[in-house]
């Protein structure tokens, strides 16, 4: 799960309106409303494709919730110990996906070639994942300015990238680039790591709540 979040989660975002990503995000994003009822199944989407989809409560806006990297949906189920963090993710009422259930409805896809938290595939029918150029190049520019919160970790960590150092620097700046992108809000005290929608699952629900109460005033 990455260190951002629209509402993106080490970072994370929450924006009303079309998903949006920094730097493999995990987003929360507000869309149209879809089938009503809980259900966690596989479900066509054209082309002989299916996504592992799983919603759950009810009201408007529907919070769209995507996993960043490998992760799937699941993992929106789930929650951390943040102080003992080598126990892993463990199912948990009180993840992001039951506490957006409480006051909107909630859906969390398995993207394609991502890996379900026990170390299975997801079921989605893998296809080749397009570029971040391709996206860009493919969607309509978004309004601004939309509801948005960005959260962002306060516990350094680094991407391992090659030899040049420590990226948390670069990575803080480009959090302070987003949320004034975004015209958001900069949460800063997350008390989190990268994974903050894991190890503060509170502190991701309740910004998705705040966009989700602006997004019914418009």
């Amino acid at each position: 799960m990455s260190g951002g979040s629209r509402v993106l989660a080490g970072a994370a975002t929450v924006a009303g309106g079309s998903p949006a990503t920094d730097a493999e995000p995990t987003e929360a994003a507000v869309a149209s409303d879809g089938p009503s009822g809980d259900f966690a199944r596989l479900v066509p989407i054209g082309g002989g494709r299916r996504i592992h989809l799983e919603c759950r409560g009810t009201g408007s806006p529907t919070v769209v919730l995507v996993s960043g990297a490998r992760g799937a949906a699941d993992e929106w189920a789930s929650t951390m110990d943040p102080a003992h963090p080598a126990a892993g993710l463990k199912p948990s009422p009180s993840a992001v996906l039951a506490t957006v259930a409480s006051f909107t409805r909630v859906c969390a896809y398995d993207r394609p070639g991502t890996t379900r938290l026990d170390g299975k595939p997801s079921p989605s029918t893998p296809v080749p994942q397009p570029t971040t150029a391709e996206i860009r190049s493919a969607a309509p520019p978004m309004p601004h300015p939309l509801p948005a919160a960005v959260l962002t970790a306060d516990k350094p960590w680094n991407l391992k990238v090659g030899d040049s150092g420590s990226t948390w620097p670069a990575w803080l700046a480009a959090q302070d680039d987003l949320a004034r992108e975004l015209h958001a809000r900069h949460i800063t005290d997350t008390r989190s790591g990268h994974g903050i929608a894991v190890e503060q699952p509170r502190l991701v629900a309740d910004a998705v709540h705040e966009v989700v109460d602006e997004a019914r005033k418009q």
